[in-house]
């Protein structure tokens, strides 16, 4: 059976990059072109600036007084402002953080160990700007490209899950009204996977496109076409330290073990709302560094 993403990307191919489906109660338009996507998030951003209350997030949020799913307003922007003050260790990232880090680094050290060109470039370049005499430290990042490729790329591929929001109020996207209180479905996964943006065949692992034809891209919510970490007034308000952490930990794992496992990786996916790999990682590490303990 089809996960989520690969069925509503089907849908898309047959219906168009924008269409309508009903979850429930719920009518929930799934929009998976860029074009459209920065339309709902820059025209009408406030419009598309609050998440959808679910029952779940309810009963786990206390009715919905987490800051990562208050309504949008006066209270959640307090709330914003005093987790921007604190160790940028954002309600975000405490409720969502862990699993978006975790998923991430899982599907990276994946597709480095299925393309092993790739992990010998990483290792090269660390072992040239860093050296094999000491750990990577967070001022080696911004001399690094190829280590922030392979993070966007990873996310590009596998997006931690699809980007919902739903409307304070009436609008209009492409020329079709929306009512107030429609909940939305970004399809990140069939809009990264784009060849009209990605040419470069786009369903495969290849890093050096955001070092080549992509290489302005970031993801930091400001271009449309790679949003795996949200977008508008309601990005993760942790972006710059997850995605600072996520170049920081993975760089110091592939500069600082040999990773290897039996055969290939298998990339499949769990069924569910994020992207969770169906068969766990597993690999054998050893140190590569004389300084790192044995684990």
């Amino acid at each position: 059976m089809d996960s989520m993403h690969r069925k509503l990307g089907s849908m898309a191919d047959e219906y168009g990059p924008a269409f309508t489906i009903r979850l429930g109660s719920h009518k929930t338009p799934v929009v998976s072109k860029w074009e459209l996507v920065k339309e709902c998030f820059t025209t009408n951003d406030i419009s598309f600036s609050n998440h959808p209350a679910i029952l779940s997030v309810k009963l786990l949020f206390y009715g919905v007084v987490s800051g990562c799913y208050v309504p949008y307003g006066a209270y959640w922007r307090e709330l914003r402002k005093f987790s921007l003050f604190w160790r940028s260790a954002t309600y975000d990232t405490i409720m969502n953080g862990s699993d978006t880090l975790a998923l991430t680094l899982t599907w990276a050290i994946s597709l480095l160990l299925n393309h092993p060109d790739a992990l010998k470039k990483a290792l090269e370049e660390l072992d040239t700007h860093v050296g094999k005499d000491r750990k990577v430290e967070e001022s080696d990042i911004p001399n690094l490209t190829y280590i922030p490729a392979i993070i966007k790329e990873t996310m590009r591929l596998y997006p931690v899950g699809p980007l919902s929001r739903s409307t304070v109020e009436d609008c209009e996207v492409g020329g079709y009204h929306v009512p107030a209180g429609t909940r939305l479905l970004v399809n990140l996964w069939k809009m990264q996977r784009d060849e009209n943006v990605y040419k470069d065949d786009p369903l495969e692992f290849r890093p050096e496109r955001f070092l080549t034809s992509n290489a302005d891209v970031d993801l930091k919510g400001q271009h449309y076409e790679l949003l795996p970490l949200g977008v508008g007034r309601r990005i993760c308000p942790g972006v710059s330290m997850a995605v600072q952490l996520l170049h920081l930990i993975l760089a110091r794992v592939i500069h600082e073990f040999e990773i290897t496992t039996q055969g290939k990786v298998d990339m499949s996916e769990r069924m569910g709302f994020l992207f969770y790999k169906k068969m766990p990682l597993e690999v054998l590490i050893r140190p590569r560094l004389s300084g790192v303990e044995k684990i």
